[in-house]
């Protein structure tokens, strides 16, 4: 049995979803589009930056404005108590100052003297400052910051996963591609020396050769059969592996079909520019998500540090409420309101005396405060470090594969020229074979080493941080 109809039967028992093009050929970007729009993966990813905004988007709400109504009213054993109406329109502010109004009425002949108010009710309206402690930060403006570093975060987090993954697709791509293309070597060798066989088969009846020979003829064809089924094992493992990335739009896995072969690589456009290092490391050293990730995750712990070190000052609060009398206003006329007669004044001050759990909780922020800036420079080294690396490698694939492509022409035109020489009986089957075997192998490691150079190509652009962003 043919292996291509083997490779049909085997993904046929276990696929039932399979993933096909108009065109034969798929290339990586056409694979990363894929992956960035049905991956599961690639949507947790998008999860984790709506997480970010909806955590921002709670803290927020912390100034929104508050409305509130309370009504009372109280009758016992046939008395009548008090009724109590009051409305208030609170408006916190990121200045730490509260600005609030409101509206109460109050009637009752057992009513708190103090909450006696007009018969057509007291309005109030009034701010409360921050003098200490909440003059600078608070518990709203410290979540609203540590938010936005949290989805800042959460960003940073997201372009990684997605680079992450790209990766890795690139990675089995590219494994794919070289046991595509080597399986395809392996079998052009495997029906050469069929061919080779019915030829001398022919040289034998003619009494060209001896018997022997179809013997020798034939071992090179059963190692060369041997030599195809390894591949196409391989070949389909590969396929398989690459299967792992490929998802159909309702979310359900899916395999390559088996007429879809990889892109051939054009070495040539593949070198065309290579990108100077110091503008790369340079961009990564600004953009890279890891680097902003900590960062980001500094400006949280910073805004965690402020705010316990506010933590230290005495809670003092100033709070005043103008008072006025509810007038039902039918006419223009111009209300004067007294604002040294009618209001209300609170001051209010607390403060722990040991602080011990203040100056605890602070010292604790300072040390993961250091802690995370001297991660970020071990990370800032190491990014920058693995980008030169990756650099080299990249600068010095195209001596290689020039190289190496030097040596599949040499093969190539040696085996040819012995192939010529057996012809005329002026060589052995023994020596051509061995030609060719060396030409075979010339003809794979140039494959091999063509899909590392476009996956060196990738790796530079993930130690960069923006293999993900080029996609979109």
């Amino acid at each position: 049995m043919r292996l291509k109809s083997f490779n049909l039967i085997f993904l046929a028992i276990f696929y039932t979803n399979v993933f096909s093009q108009s065109d034969t050929t798929l290339s990586l970007y056409d694979l990363y589009k894929i992956v960035l729009t049905n991956h599961p993966i690639a949507a947790q990813a998008g999860i984790t930056g709506d997480m970010g905004k909806a955590l921002l988007l709670s803290a927020r709400g912390n100034f929104d404005p508050v409305i509130q109504a309370e009504y009372r009213d109280k009758a016992f054993d046939g008395k009548y108590y008090y009724k109590a109406i009051l409305g208030e329109f609170k408006i916190p502010t990121r200045l730490g100052i509260d600005f609030k109004a409101a509206y109460e009425l109050n009637d009752g002949a057992r009513l708190n003297p103090e909450n006696y108010t007009p018969n057509q009710g007291l309005v109030m309206a009034g701010v409360s400052i921050p003098i200490g402690q909440g003059l600078w930060t608070d518990m709203r403006r410290n979540a609203l910051r540590q938010a936005k570093a949290i989805a800042e975060m959460n960003n940073a987090e997201q372009i990684q996963e997605l680079n992450d993954l790209l990766l890795n697709v690139a990675s089995d791509y590219y494994e794919w591609y070289f046991r595509f293309f080597a399986f395809e070597r392996v079998d052009d060798g495997y029906k050469l020396a069929l061919e080779r066989l019915n030829f001398v088969k022919e040289r034998i009846n003619f009494g060209d050769l001896a018997a022997i020979d179809s013997i020798e003829a034939y071992i090179e064809v059963q190692q060369r059969y041997i030599q195809r089924i390894e591949a196409g094992i391989n070949l389909i493992n590969a396929t398989l592996k690459l299967s792992n990335h490929i998802w159909s739009e309702n979310s359900q896995p899916a395999f390559l079909s088996p007429d879809i072969k990889p892109q051939p690589l054009n070495a040539d456009s593949l070198f065309i520019s290579i990108p100077n290092p110091e503008s790369l490391v340079e961009s990564a050293l600004n953009n890279h998500p890891k680097l902003l990730f900590y960062r980001a995750k500094i400006n949280q712990i910073d805004a965690e540090r402020r705010y316990k070190a506010d933590l230290l000052k005495p809670n003092l609060r100033l709070d005043y409420n103008f008072l006025q009398e509810s007038i039902v206003v039918n006419d223009f006329n111009t209300i004067n309101p007294d604002y040294r007669a009618n209001y209300k004044v609170g001051l209010v001050f607390k403060y722990p005396l040991l602080l011990r759990k203040e100056r605890g909780d602070l010292k604790l922020a300072k040390l993961k405060l250091a802690d995370t800036k001297y991660e970020l420079t071990h990370v800032t080294r190491e990014i920058e470090n693995k980008i030169r690396a990756a650099i080299n490698e990249f600068s010095n694939m195209p001596q290689l594969l020039n190289a190496q492509k030097e040596l599949v022409d040499n093969y190539f035109l040696l085996r040819n020229g012995e192939q010529e020489r057996f012809k005329n009986g002026e060589s052995s089957l023994l020596i051509i074979n061995i030609r060719e075997r060396s030409l075979i192998e010339s003809q794979i490691k140039y494959i091999e080493q063509s899909g590392k150079a476009a996956l060196a190509k990738e790796k530079l652009l993930w130690n960069a941080g923006v293999l993900s962003s080029l996609q979109k």
